[in-house]
């Protein structure tokens, strides 16, 4: 058949009533630009002159979603009314979807200003509001997420947290786990414990691939929890491996990065939403996944076991621009909580339009005045967000005087986050003696996974130079005073014996 569309998001007719769909292809200009994106795995791409043909796998749904040219864009608003009930002052949190290799974060509005923003441990994006005893306050929060993949260029965290939920403990199923692996091709020493004792990529791409494959073939969803994150009392992955009973999104997870973190492999649940884009539910669903740090692809990559057992679709290894990160768990797998609980506070919607992610700071000097009775010069470095994104990291990387040695680490706090509009100061107390020539400061700025090239701020001393002139030059008087009183001191005295 034949169809006329509009932009750059296609839905297809990929189904025929009372018959089995074994193959699909379509053809379209090929002045459209690639196909960014598809909801059933794409099998070959031929272009012949102006014409693309596309072959995708066997559909599993009754239309087949693609993005020709540009990348998956969404709209979310954030709509929260948080109360206080009690009599004394409440601390109520709002969380942002993240900044990450595979989602960007862009910022059209927010109302009213965070007493507070803050980057967690885990790199969450936490947005703090204070309430008065017995208040209320309406959050409204409206922005874009940006499904555009880049490359990962944070360094790795090395050190894995210790949790009983994400712990293997039972030496039998231990034992268990590694015979599988064996079966699929690995072959491991008795003595076989972590990724790190594996020398070849291809092997670390059999151990990430079985150990995805197990919890999938022991597991069996249950199907009545989809899209809630509330599900039974909480087991733990050893507890749900050795059940191997049907199971909630949050024990899939649980179980996956039990395994993995067995094997030394960074993991971490996430607490997000999957939009309807892929036909896995008719409406958005909130859901929980995993991701793992992959030594080979030098990323972390997205592992939805539940889903992949749930649609019968092979998800491994496929960019998920569907999966929306709200919430990351890595040091503690019960925090945080997600802040929203119905459809109208977290709406998230796809849109047919380019929205341009804008990375861009202005930084400058700012200083207090200097006077001679004060040792120390006293000032900061003022970063303003004047793009459209999140900024989560500032960092001196070069300095003249070495402002990291005069920095004051209470005020400054390496946490903090800049909303678009917003400001951060970075304060220091600079003894006067340690400047010897103009000041100028070379920084690091980040936003998720991207770094923004060194900001440069400098700052001419000339003032400064003039009242060090003016100290010197006051202090030569004051040791001219000082001789010419002790030589006036010394004649009164002589004067004095004299007459006696």
């Amino acid at each position: 058949y034949s169809t006329v569309t509009e932009g750059n998001s296609l839905s297809l007719l990929s189904s025929v009533l009372d018959t089995q769909v074994r193959t699909f292809s379509f053809t379209y200009p090929s002045s459209l630009g690639l196909i960014s994106w598809s909801s059933t795995p794409i099998n070959s791409v031929n272009t012949k002159g102006d014409k693309t043909e596309i072959i995708t796998g066997t559909p599993q749904a009754e239309r087949i979603n693609m993005s020709i040219g540009s990348n998956i864009t969404y709209r979310f608003k954030i709509s929260k009314n948080l109360l206080n009930s009690s009599e004394e002052i409440l601390l109520s949190d709002i969380k942002l979807p993240l900044n990450n290799s595979y989602q960007h974060i862009v910022i059209e509005s927010y109302s009213p200003e965070p007493d507070r923003a803050y980057r967690d441990a885990d790199n969450n994006y936490i947005l703090q509001y204070s309430l008065a005893p017995l208040s209320s306050m309406d959050i409204e929060i409206e922005g874009y997420i940006l499904m555009n993949k880049t490359q990962y260029t944070k360094p790795l965290i090395i050190d894995i947290p210790t949790s009983n939920l994400w712990k293997i403990n039972n030496i039998s199923l231990a034992k268990q786990i590694n015979k599988y692996l064996e079966n699929s091709g690995l072959k491991l020493p008795e003595t076989f414990s972590s990724i790190s004792q594996l020398q070849s990529n291809d092997e670390k791409e059999i151990l990430y691939t079985s150990i995805y494959k197990y919890v999938i073939n022991v597991l069996k969803p249950n199907t009545d929890t989809i899209g809630s994150l509330l599900g039974s009392e909480r087991l733990g992955g050893e507890e749900v491996l050795l059940k191997q009973d049907i199971c909630t999104s949050e024990d899939y997870s649980d179980a996956l990065i039990a395994l993995l973190r067995y094997y030394d492999i960074p993991s971490r649940l996430v607490l997000g939403y999957i939009t309807n884009i892929s036909n896995y539910h008719p409406e958005g669903i909130y859901h929980h996944w995993v991701e793992y740090y992959d030594e080979v692809q030098k990323d972390w990559l997205i592992l939805d076991p539940f889903l992949e057992d749930y649609s019968n679709i092979s998800l491994l290894k496929r960019e998920m621009q569907d999966h929306i990160a709200i919430i990351y768990r890595y040091t503690n797998p019960n925090l945080p909580k997600l802040p929203f609980f119905s459809p109208e506070e977290l709406k998230i919607e796809l849109i047919d339009e380019e929205i341009e992610l804008k990375h861009s700071v202005e930084s400058y000097f700012s200083l207090e005045p200097y006077t001679i009775s004060n040792p120390y010069l006293s000032g900061s470095i003022i970063t303003k967000n004047t793009g459209n994104t999140i900024l989560d990291n500032f960092l001196i990387v070069e300095s003249n005087p070495n402002l990291s040695d005069y920095i004051d680490y209470i005020e400054n706090n390496t946490e903090t986050i800049l909303l678009p509009g917003q400001t951060h100061n970075i304060k220091f107390n600079i003894p006067a003696s340690a400047i010897l020539d103009d000041m100028f400061a070379s920084l690091n700025i980040e936003s998720g996974t991207y770094a923004i090239e060194k900001e440069y701020v400098e700052y001419n001393l000339e003032t400064l130079k003039d009242y060090k002139a003016l100290n010197i030059l006051s202090k030569a008087i004051s040791i001219l005073f000082f001789i010419f009183l002790n030589i006036a001191v010394y004649y009164v005295i002589k004067n004095n014996k004299q007459r006696k």
